[in-house]
């Protein structure tokens, strides 16, 4: 009996010392709440030295960079965390009658899981109104007709044009903002008036403008409600080497090759009293150029595979495609794309239309 008791004992301490620890719950998968802000959002007649804004859990800025204030403020207000709250403190006046707003970029993180609070501003006025006209648009690079992410877009008022060459190199501009990742922008909360435009792809981080970085012409914009403009970038004196009008030498032996054929129609209004030069392009390569003469035109011969078709404007019939000057506030001749790939197959004439 005593040996039975004794053998069922030590089986249940064996039992009881398998510890299984704790799961801790689920992952927290909830940003950060604002519980209260002072001054409030949307604030007229603004004379506080600072904003508190408060949150329901403890936070931490995790890329001050990313926080940006329109219109610029020359000196930058210092952010800081306090447990769980945000404060800004302002080093300097802000200007008159002037509406500002801090967008603070998805900056805001939890302490513990890193959770973003997302499209977070906050809006305020000095004067009596808010304003409320805005600039939405997408940036391009001109040359590959790619959307263009994390690329500065400046807004200058009251300067001369024609000095601008000067102003990009030596000024940071009254507003900016960085694009998203699909290439779009937006400036909202402008006053209404008189407005210059421009991309600038800041590859040495120093905020303003060095020969060699993409670039585009300014666009004046006299605002009144809403504007939409897109932007093209390009890089100053980017010549194309001279084309030679048949780059794909037709004496490559193709025989065991197999290859399709192209039949390109072009609107007759676009081509019309205009020196277009096409591209075949294929892995961001021009395999074939032509001259477009007329309306219609065929390309022979070509290897199966995926092609881009574009066209550019030889406004001077030089044979290059010419870049644009920002010190002559020259635009670059037109490029135009065709926004399907283009599949060419065995035996095949594919047909495309161009307009």
């Amino acid at each position: 009996m005593n040996i039975v008791f004794y053998i069922c004992f030590l089986f249940l301490l064996s039992s009881c010392a398998n510890i299984i620890m704790p799961t801790g719950g689920e992952i927290d998968k909830i940003a950060p709440k604002v519980i209260s802000i002072s001054p409030e959002l949307n604030s007229l007649n603004f004379k506080s030295k600072k904003i508190v804004i408060e949150f329901d859990e403890y936070v931490k800025i995790n890329n001050l960079s990313s926080i940006n204030f329109l219109p610029n403020i020359e000196q930058a207000p210092i952010i800081k965390t306090e447990g769980k709250s945000v404060i800004v403190k302002f080093m300097e006046e802000l200007k008159n009658n002037t509406t500002y707003s801090i967008n603070f970029n998805n900056s805001i993180i939890d302490l513990n899981e890193g959770n973003s609070i997302k499209d977070l501003k906050y809006i305020f006025s000095t004067g009596e109104k808010i304003d409320t006209s805005k600039i939405t648009g997408k940036i391009i690079d001109l040359k590959t007709n790619m959307f263009c992410s994390g690329t500065k877009i400046g807004l200058f008022k009251n300067i001369m044009l024609s000095d601008f060459d000067s102003i990009i190199k030596n000024m940071t501009p009254d507003y900016f903002t960085l694009s998203d990742d699909k290439g779009e922008f937006t400036f909202s909360n402008l006053e209404n008036g008189k407005y210059y435009l421009y991309g600038h792809q800041d590859l040495n981080k120093n905020t303003t403008y060095e020969t060699g970085e993409p670039i585009s012409i300014p666009i004046q914009i006299d605002l009144s409600t809403v504007a939409q403009k897109n932007i093209y970038l390009f890089i100053e004196n980017d010549r194309q080497k001279k084309l030679t009008l048949d780059c794909y030498s037709k004496d490559n032996k193709l025989d065991t090759i197999p290859t399709g054929a192209l039949n390109l129609r072009f609107d007759e209004d676009l081509i019309k009293n205009k020196n277009f030069i096409g591209e075949l392009i294929a892995n961001d390569t021009t395999f074939l150029c032509l001259r477009i003469l007329n309306n219609k035109t065929k390309i022979d011969s070509i290897p199966e595979g995926a092609f881009k078709f574009r066209m550019f404007e030889d406004a001077n019939d030089n044979n290059y495609w010419d870049s644009g000057s920002i010190k002559l506030l020259k635009q670059p001749e037109k490029i135009l794309f065709y926004e399907d790939t283009i599949f060419i197959k065995e035996n095949w004439e594919v047909d495309i239309l161009i307009k």
